[in-house]
């Protein structure tokens, strides 16, 4: 039997399974804003409408008793994907067979996928978040204090509360020391009966209703020790366009695996009060070394 052609995609289901992989095995991707669709783009347009002051109600009236016409007016953010990074890999027959097929192309594809695609586009997203809370409009980057961690976790939902954005969606991402410090001082607080934190659905716990999300410090830019944002403030692409495991053909006894990844993220603007005008930059804090 021949070998099968250079171009044949031995693994035609792989690709989905992978992006399943992704998503479970990503700190960031229950946490950030997916409702705008690049799928067959590189670039969309975001619209933030603006809202209109209240006004007095005149019954004296005979033309417009609602007051003044003015048109609807709106704010415009283009944001384009701009990463896209590819790999390639082969393994020998000779490998595989000698490792006593230890070494599968399979196997070594979903090790990418968890060790450096998942770690890579989470990393990007942390820096998208520490830019944000580090912009003059942003929640502010502050100096992360082990004896008040409670106090500044407080305030920083507490802005939040400020600027009328929605209790469900706040998260918090630490380390697991900065984790270690919060379980030190919500202990006297559990043993009196006031229970802080709650654990569920696999997430470090719960803090102020704001879900906690322990992650290593490797993915976090130097030196910051948490990040806060709000889940619609951070808007996400993720297309994993093309994962294939490919007969070597002529070219190597074996197979070659290839991949290639496009994904970004971004601060959204536009966040308007009724009562004052704020950017959603304003929900994204850090704490730092």
């Amino acid at each position: 039997m021949s070998p099968l052609p250079l171009n044949v995609n031995l693994a035609d289901k792989f690709s989905s399974k992978l992006d399943q992989a992704f998503k479970l095995s990503s700190y960031t991707d229950s946490y950030v804003n997916k409702d705008y669709d690049f799928d067959g783009v590189n670039k969309i347009q975001v619209y933030t409408l603006d809202t209109a002051p209240l006004v007095d109600y005149d019954m004296s009236d005979n033309t417009n008793r609602y007051g003044g016409f003015s048109e609807i007016t709106d704010q415009v953010n283009e944001y384009t994907l701009e990463n896209d990074k590819a790999f390639q890999k082969t393994l020998d027959t000779l490998n595989r067979t000698d490792s006593v097929n230890a070494k599968s192309a399979a196997s070594w594809m979903a090790l990418q996928m968890n060790m450096v695609m998942v770690p890579t586009v989470d990393r990007e997203r942390f820096q998208t978040a520490f830019d944000a809370a580090s912009d003059v409009n942003g929640g502010g980057s502050e100096t992360y204090s082990s004896t008040d961690i409670l106090d500044q976790i407080y305030t920083m939902n507490a802005n939040c509360d400020e600027m009328s954005v929605p209790n469900e969606g706040r998260c918090l991402f630490v380390t697991p020391f900065v984790w270690n410090d919060i379980k030190h001082a919500v202990t006297p607080l559990l043993n009196n009966g006031g229970d802080q934190i709650v654990r569920s659905r696999g997430l470090g716990g719960m803090i102020d209703g704001i879900d906690v999300v322990r992650v290593p410090s490797n993915l976090f830019p130097d030196d910051v020790k948490a990040l806060f944002w709000h889940k619609q403030a951070l808007l996400a692409a993720r297309k994993l366009t093309e994962t294939k495991i490919l007969d070597g053909g002529w070219v190597v006894s074996g197979n070659i695996m290839q991949g290639r990844i496009r994904y970004d993220s971004w601060a959204l603007d536009g966040y308007d009060n009724a009562s004052d005008r704020h950017t959603k930059l304003g929900t994204f804090a850090a704490l730092t070394a």
